[in-house]
């Protein structure tokens, strides 16, 4: 989702309380909260805000029902000013991006420390078999390349003809 988008969807939302049709109850804040978990985290505060926002209002025989309607149409205008920052803040700062994960990230310094020391281990393994494949092989070269010189002496010894040649 890009910031157009965003700030059209809480465009939207902000339109939705203008409309006098429109029923201001729990589904409407639901929903807000939704969007606004989506635009800035789980973890922000714009979040938390609307979390705990209600369109209720509680009254009891002393209070008239007419105040207790005043009290719910106060929380309109401080709803509005909220989306209203809302888009403020993403035009200037942009959507949240969630932390991209990778192959270590979800492991824990045991495990991490673990798997390196695994792999050191398997690569000094690898260079002391290649290391000894390397002489083994020299010394084999080393080997028939002094019986092939020994053969080729004791034939010139043994036949003084080529010798002379």
């Amino acid at each position: 989702m890009n910031r157009k988008k965003a700030i059209e969807i809480l465009q939207k939302q902000k339109q939705k309380l203008d409309n006098p049709n429109f029923l201001k109850d729990e589904n409407w804040v639901f929903q807000t909260a939704s969007y606004i978990k989506d635009f800035f985290g789980e973890s922000s505060t714009e979040y938390f805000f609307i979390s705990k926002f209600e369109f209720t209002a509680y009254y009891s025989k002393p209070d008239s029902k007419q105040d207790a309607i005043g009290r719910l149409n106060a929380k309109t205008p401080k709803a509005k000013k909220y989306l209203e920052n809302c888009i403020e803040t993403i035009s200037n700062k942009g959507l949240y991006k969630h932390p991209k994960k990778n192959l270590v990230s979800d492991k824990s310094n045991f495990e991490l420390i673990g798997i390196v020391i695994t792999i050191s281990i398997f690569v000094f393994w690898i260079g002391y078999w290649v290391k000894s494949v390397e002489l083994f092989s020299s010394k084999n070269k080393t080997e028939n390349s002094t019986s092939f010189l020994s053969n080729t002496v004791s034939q010139k010894i043994t036949n003084p003809k080529e010798k002379s040649m």
